[in-house]
């Protein structure tokens, strides 16, 4: 059975995340720091390391590095209550970013991906690093530069910016919209473009006259940012 180690200084996040992975059918190993796992002697059998950013002593990026340092390959997933832009570029290899609050299901998809990635053959190339709030989903469709549009016949918001589309999907409910899942490719990361699509798509509302339920944790947090669109999320 996979060993799925977790590591971070919140001991509440520590035993929720342990139990989604037990719960996924993995086993899981707790830490409470990067110091702690790396005295473990067991701790590099661990099929994937799922770590908090923000640490006290030494970050999640730090225990990478350190990691990496002694030849270790084994898949990160990073996890941080602090969304800033850049993070994703400041990590090394990674198999997923996720922004706290995050869906139990997207991290069962981020560990199965970082489990084969493990188990795969040493000739293979691993698979792109994404975030989770900006999946390697790419276009090269052209559009209004930096405008967000509606799109209902895809069921989403849309945004251009030099070549790369980021989008807001969404789903129609009777009250509103529910905005589900926030996409920006890596290769538009860390130039702030996830806000200015939120920023975009909220803009729409209200010019519409129209208010959406927040399910997509990116945009969770980027509301509790900016109170000034409160009006505009149904509870």
């Amino acid at each position: 059975m996979p060993i799925i180690a977790i590591v971070d200084d919140e001991a509440p996040v520590r035993r929720a995340v342990g139990s989604l992975v037990r719960s996924f059918g993995f086993k899981a190993r707790t830490y409470g720091s990067a110091a702690e796992f790396l005295a473990d002697p067991e701790s590099l059998s661990s099929a994937c390391i799922v770590s908090d950013i923000h640490m006290p002593d030494m970050s999640g990026i730090a225990l990478q590095q350190t990691l990496l340092s002694q030849g270790s390959t084994i898949p990160f997933i990073f996890i941080t209550a602090l969304p800033e832009s850049g993070l994703a570029q400041q990590a090394g290899p990674h198999v997923c970013l996720l922004h706290k609050p995050f869906d139990a299901q997207v991290l069962a998809t981020c560990i199965t991906r970082a489990v084969d990635q493990r188990a795969a053959p040493p000739h293979l190339e691993p698979r792109r690093p994404a975030d989770v709030d900006r999946p390697a989903t790419e276009s090269t469709m052209t559009g209004p530069a930096e405008t967000v549009i509606d799109n209902p016949a895809q069921h989403r918001f849309e945004m251009h910016v030099d070549g790369h589309l980021a989008v807001v999907e969404y789903r129609e409910s009777g009250d509103g919209l529910d905005l589900v899942h926030t996409e920006v490719p890596d290769a538009l990361s860390g130039r702030g473009i996830g806000s200015r699509l939120a920023k975009g798509v909220f803009d729409q509302l209200r010019t519409s006259g129209r208010k959406a339920k927040v399910t997509c944790s990116f945009l969770q947090a980027w509301t509790a940012r900016h109170p000034d669109v409160a009006d505009l999320i149904i509870d």
